[in-house]
């Protein structure tokens, strides 16, 4: 309750303080951007911790507003090769047959665009790649094609960041997060890179923090793309303790 209020109470002071209407979205991350220095700057740019890569951000620097823990429901899995050390990504499957460990972050709906965006590798446009914020919430997915948000633009891409799942509401706000195109069927699952497991690690024991590090290796090594290709002994040097 006095949660909610508070939320509320921030977003009434960003208003004022931004002198417009704005629509205010929570972004539910479950890869590296759990991380909320590695979340950042595809928010105000610049380079990311440990990586050569810089980005460029979003239009609005303003950072998330709030950020709180949150449960997926859906099942998170590795695949392709075009992740960290040119090895697999984190996706969620498209449909609830499992939960994930998530962090929601407060951000405006043009903000959450130009993520996706950057996440796809392309520098952060005005030009919208997402559908209306009513259509995605009277949806329970759809695609990043405002012109038939029902098909993806280019179903042939079937690891890019594309598919938007609506995830709900919190404290009155949609809740929101993209994942690959799809069809699930169609996509092997890969190893992802020592790194970026342990980014991953490092941002579910930042949203949760009594989490222990044998939870976290549990849960990683039920994801596809880890199981059957990284042990739990592999895995256990990764992430000791």
């Amino acid at each position: 309750m006095l949660r909610g209020f508070y939320i509320r109470l921030l977003l009434l002071v960003n208003r004022l303080r931004r002198g417009g209407k704005t629509e205010w979205v929570w972004y539910a991350a479950y890869g590296s951007n759990l991380c909320y220095k590695l979340f950042l700057p595809y928010i105000q740019g610049g380079p990311r911790e440990n990586s050569t890569k810089t980005y460029d951000g979003c239009k609005d620097k303003s950072p998330p507003v709030y950020d709180l823990p949150f449960t997926i429901p859906h099942r998170l899995f590795f695949a392709g090769r075009y992740g960290w050390n040119g090895q697999a990504s984190a996706f969620v499957r498209s449909t609830r047959d499992g939960e994930s460990y998530g962090r929601l972050f407060l951000i405006t709906f043009p903000q959450f665009d130009q993520v996706i965006q950057q996440e796809r590798g392309q520098p952060p446009s005005e030009q919208w790649i997402c559908p209306s914020l009513s259509y995605i919430t009277e949806n329970v997915f759809c695609y990043t094609n405002p012109e038939n948000p029902s098909r993806p633009e280019d179903g042939t891409k079937r690891l890019r960041y594309g598919r938007i799942l609506n995830l709900g509401t919190k404290h009155g706000r949609p809740v929101l997060t993209f994942s690959a195109i799809g069809p699930d069927g169609e996509i092997g699952p890969a190893a992802p890179s020592r790194e970026y497991v342990q980014a991953i690690a490092r941002g579910i024991r930042e949203a949760f923090p009594t989490v222990t590090t044998g939870q976290i290796r549990e849960y990683l090594l039920a994801a596809d793309g880890i199981q059957g290709n990284i042990s739990e002994e592999q895995l256990t040097q990764w992430l000791p303790g």
